[in-house]
């Protein structure tokens, strides 16, 4: 009887100890993500975020912004619009852009904002021309009238 006692004090002993391990190791991701979340949202993700219309997907969003700052500080493409950093830059295009979807460009034709990721991902920023509705009387394309039968 008290080699299985023996036995089963040794079992016991294991499991809590893996219960340690795994509470140890719950603490330690839940730490680190706290930490990459901390280098994630900087100071100038957050202007930017400010600046964006449609907020959806922080997490994407932030990831995204970095890998086009690293992108921009690689072409210089700042530079040639006279700014100082591709923060600015980003920030600058995010006003931009939601200068472009007026209140009455939103009624009529419905919210089709892209969302912050997608919007940096595709590198939509570099391409303002493409955002439309800064001419918003121009007609594209010809008018569709019924004909009378």
């Amino acid at each position: 009887m008290q080699p299985q006692l023996n036995r089963m004090v040794e079992l016991m002993e294991k499991i809590l100890a893996v219960l340690e391990l795994q509470e140890t190791s719950k603490t330690a991701r839940r730490q680190k993500a706290r930490k990459q979340s901390d280098q994630i949202y900087t100071e100038e993700f957050g202007y930017f975020w400010d600046a964006y219309p449609r907020k959806n997907n922080k997490r994407s969003a932030a990831q995204a912004y970095h890998r086009a700052v690293e992108e921009l500080e690689r072409t210089k493409e700042f530079e040639a619009e006279g700014l100082d950093s591709p923060h600015e830059y980003l920030v600058c295009r995010a006003i931009q852009y939601n200068a472009a979807w007026t209140p009455g460009r939103l009624a009529s034709q419905g919210d089709y904002r892209q969302h912050a990721s997608t919007w940096l991902n595709q590198g939509s920023y570099l391409h303002p021309e493409a955002w439309g509705g800064f001419a918003e009387n121009v007609q594209r394309g010809p008018k569709w009238e019924p004909t009378q039968g």
